[in-house]
């Protein structure tokens, strides 16, 4: 329906059951509580996801048209399969019932084994966020935001190794100083299509370009997991100004703690000036209208979009106290757990003579 586009997905989860219980089609409602599983973006219980990734929803209407995926494929009589994971023999079979040209591999976090590639005349197609042979492997975005690399769109076919096959278009992506996840992705994204409107004359010719990557100069990145998103106030107010950025939508966020509570920082904004004195994680100022203004460990940093996980709703920053500290203080919640702790393993008969 036109009227979910544009949604917020925490605004979304009630008016989509409410639509499927107006046309007879809702199988169930309940409620339930539970910490697992959960939307790993928002942290809230789900069933459903509307947040946007890399992946294209079949059934949603693309960018700047009414029509999706499927309806395009449907009209111009293009058969297609979804599928889970590129290992189901579906996937071998649909591919080899067709025999492509050219298999396209973009925005799958999978290895697509020999086997698969080899049913593909030209060969298969991968793509790279960055400036390839450097920065191959995992998390691209987010590392490219911290470690502030050159973004990049780099096309290249697959071989056994990741991101190690010979490069057939590579193209630089702007980064801009204040770039969040999202911002990158969608410029990435902006220079993918154009790529492969250059690329255009050469596929239909059969003659793509390669280029062997230099892989002396191959440099690799790890894995990143949700705790790598925690904030240390100790560091730089740059240094976390990047790690918010990188860990923003449609990742799980960059987080800290308050009451205890996992907070979570969706945007922040650098302080330029150095007008308050005080320990790193302690709060100096609160605007109801902008947020947070916290000491780090060298200069001041707004965080101006906050969500404790497992809620909805936005805090009201008015519900926030200058000089409280943001952060786990594990000496001051260790004491109270080992009292308890103590207590309960007393016996009785020597509680009642203490």
């Amino acid at each position: 329906p036109q009227w979910i586009r544009k949604v917020s997905v925490w605004d979304a989860n009630g008016k989509i059951v409410e639509y499927l219980r107006d046309i007879g089609l809702l199988a169930a409602d309940e409620t339930i509580t539970h910490s697992y599983p959960h939307d790993w973006r928002s942290k809230t219980p789900t069933i459903f996801r509307a947040t946007e990734q890399w992946f294209i929803a079949v059934d949603r209407p693309l960018a700047g048209s009414d029509r999706s995926l499927r309806d395009l494929t449907e009209q111009a009589k293009i058969d297609f399969r979804t599928f889970e994971k590129v290992t189901d023999p579906d996937v071998y079979e649909f591919l080899k019932r067709h025999q492509p040209d050219l298999l396209f591999v973009i925005g799958l976090s999978q290895l697509v084994s020999a086997h698969l590639r080899h049913l593909a005349r030209l060969g298969a197609v991968g793509f790279h966020p960055t400036m390839l042979p450097r920065m191959r492997g995992r998390a691209p975005v987010a590392w490219t935001i911290l470690l502030a690399e050159q973004p990049a769109v780099s096309l290249f076919f697959l071989t056994d190794h990741a991101d190690a096959g010979d490069i057939i278009i590579q193209r630089p992506v702007p980064l801009m100083p204040h770039d969040y996840a999202a911002d990158l992705i969608d410029r990435t994204n902006q220079v993918l299509e154009t790529c492969i409107a250059e690329l255009a004359p050469a596929i239909k010719a059969h003659q793509l370009p390669r280029t062997p990557q230099d892989q002396s100069q191959a440099t690799w990145l790890a894995k990143r997991t949700r705790s790598d998103g925690l904030i240390d106030f100790t560091q730089p107010a740059e240094r976390i100004y990047r790690l918010v950025r990188a860990a923003s939508h449609p990742y799980p966020g960059a987080f800290t703690h308050h009451d205890s509570r996992e907070l979570i920082v969706w945007r922040a904004q650098p302080h330029q000036r150095r007008d308050h004195v005080a320990a790193a994680g302690q709060i100096v100022d609160v605007l109801a209208d902008r947020g947070l203004l916290v000491q780090t460990g060298d200069g001041l940093l707004w965080l101006t979009d906050l969500q404790y996980a497992l809620a909805d709703a936005r805090p009201d920053f008015r519900q926030f106290r200058p000089g409280r500290h943001l952060g786990l203080n594990l000496p001051c919640e260790q004491r109270p757990l080992a009292d308890r702790i103590d207590r309960q393993s007393r016996p009785d008969d020597e509680e009642a003579h203490a």
